[in-house]
């Protein structure tokens, strides 16, 4: 039997506020690709998700890290080919507001296991 992955019920909770709202939207990238396909999820995304935190004052709903925000940004731009020069600018714009605040050891060992070490030696390095 092919259950329906939890993630898409809390999507479709999300979906029907918005229509009720009368906002307009569309689901796109990963969350799209999976009510498509095959609902994935890499033990990097769950650990994306336990790092979440509120983002700097007036807002408090949670955000990625500026270290996950650059890793998620970083398999993006590999995925592309390398080619995407928006990707590009948000990492190093990112490095840039954050400067010293990072944790780059673990963008290291993250960035290992994800493949993209040589992405974030170079951005790091430029």
């Amino acid at each position: 039997m092919n259950q329906r992955p939890e993630f898409l019920e809390s999507l479709e909770l999300v979906t029907d506020a918005l229509e009720e709202l009368a906002i307009d939207y569309f689901v796109t990238a990963s969350l799209a690709s999976a009510s498509h396909g095959v609902a994935r999820a890499t033990d990097f995304d769950a650990n994306a998700m336990r790092r979440a935190r509120a983002a700097s004052p007036p807002d408090s709903y949670p955000t990625a890290t500026p270290e996950d925000i650059i890793l998620f940004k970083l398999q993006w731009l590999a995925a592309s080919g390398e080619n995407s020069q928006r990707h590009r600018q948000d990492v190093l714009g990112v490095i840039r507001a954050q400067g010293d605040h990072l944790d780059v050891n673990y963008l290291e060992e993250c960035a290992a296991v994800l493949g993209v070490d040589s992405l974030l030696r170079e951005v790091l390095d430029s």
